[in-house]
């Protein structure tokens, strides 16, 4: 949330006088220029982006996480259902709440209560939620509003705050050949108030059953656009390694955090809301099918380019999008496939001038995208690809005298 003017840091008040908008696009730049670039920055009123903006329509899903700063700038409100216009949170009540309910549909949006009034009760506190999409709210503020709602309302609010992804149902293959492709759809429903609005590779395993043999493949589906409502069908043909021993696997569902260091960690892994599907010690949800590799079975053809990997489960895939060469590692880029915008990864052991290209199939520089010092660390490099025609592209990441290369694919 961006403060730093006013008392509150809620850009209203101001001693010094930075309440207007050109202090205010001053300190809200800044932020954004501070943080990683997928992340996000709320301000305190729709009309306040909009001024700093110049603008009047929010984003579209084409303008969504295209690592702009109007596509990173979300919304708080500080003083949810108090009154018509949440004590001055709105100018234009009408076009300001259209104006929210749309721009939030790819934004973080939350913040807390601040008065009970006769627009807080359960009804229509549940009906704003999902109108705004709000993700989070503050447990400890206003205790009168959330003691209202602690004997009914408030487990549904614990509920759907954010996203909640339940598992409706499957079409599987029971059995299938080495070197085969498998076949499957599956059903999703995001019955939470708002989507994911930080990245989210969506993968699945075979895990064989006995031991802990993975394979791995990564799908192109974005959960970012996964909206409240919908209904989400995730499928895919995947070929099953030649190598694949015969045996029975376990077909499961990941949703990591990207970032190489959580990456690992299942608490960091989104959990489906059903019963039973939910595996703590890996983070991957079962999807309670199981899937038989024998030569008895009848070949099926591969559609695709996926192909299930080996993996150990703990960076990804093993030797697909992740490079180390010395003090330098290239996780890969996400997402992959992308349309326009994408985001490279890299992890630095010391602090190193990096240079960024983008490379076509003939080898020609389109573009070098950043050439600085960065300090030693996880880095991600945001990049839009809104003038290239669709297509295989690659990336070389120099840092130092060491350099490594990525292959990413732009749909169009």
């Amino acid at each position: 949330q961006a403060g730093w003017i006013g008392a509150w840091g809620e850009w209203y008040y101001s001693t010094n006088n930075l309440n207007n908008t050109n202090d205010r696009r001053t300190v809200l730049k800044r932020f954004l220029e501070v943080l990683p670039n997928p992340r996000s920055v709320q301000v305190r009123t729709p009309f306040y982006k909009k001024d700093i903006f110049l603008i009047t329509d929010p984003l579209t899903p084409e303008e969504a996480f295209s690592g702009t700063n109007i596509a990173r700038t979300g919304h708080h409100n500080d003083c949810f259902l108090a009154s018509a216009d949440d004590y001055g949170t709105y100018r234009d009540n009408v076009a300001d709440k259209l104006f929210l309910s749309l721009d939030t549909r790819f934004l973080p949006m939350g913040g807390e209560t601040c008065a009970l009034s006769t627009y807080s009760n359960a009804e229509n506190a549940a009906a704003q939620f999902a109108k705004m999409h709000w993700s989070f709210l503050n447990s400890d503020y206003n205790k009168s509003v959330l003691n209202s709602w602690r004997t009914s309302f408030m487990d549904t609010v614990k509920q759907q705050l954010g996203y909640r992804f339940e598992l409706l149902s499957g079409t599987y293959q029971d059995s299938v050949a080495p070197g085969s492709g498998y076949n499957f759809t599956i059903f999703l429903r995001n019955v939470g108030w708002a989507s994911p609005f930080n990245a989210r590779p969506v993968e699945v395993f075979l895990r064989r059953l006995g031991d802990s043999t993975k394979y791995l493949a990564r799908l192109s589906d974005n959960p970012c656009f996964w909206l409240p409502g919908d209904t989400i069908t995730i499928g895919a043909n995947i070929q099953v390694p030649w190598a694949a021993k015969e045996s029975s696997y376990e077909l499961l569902l990941n949703f990591p955090d990207p970032s190489p260091t959580l990456y690992k960690y299942p608490a960091f892994s989104i959990r489906l809301a059903n019963q039973d599907v939910w595996d703590p010690s890996s983070g991957y949800n079962k999807l309670l099918q199981t899937v038989v590799v024998t030569t008895k079975a009848k070949a099926t053809p591969v559609t695709g380019a996926l192909v299930f990997k080996p993996t150990d489960g703990t960076t990804g895939v093993i030797g697909a999008g992740s490079t180390v060469t010395g003090d330098f590692r290239l996780v890969g880029n996400y997402p992959n496939p992308f349309n326009p915008a994408t985001t490279i990864s890299y992890i630095l052991a010391k602090p190193t001038r990096v240079r960024i290209e983008i490379v076509d199939v003939l080898g020609r520089v389109l573009e070098s995208t950043l050439e600085q010092e960065q300090a030693a660390g996880e880095h991600h490099f945001p990049f839009s690809a809104h003038q290239l025609a669709g297509g295989v592209y690659f990336y070389v990441v120099r840092a130092g005298a060491q350099t490594a290369t990525g292959r990413m694919i732009l749909l169009k």
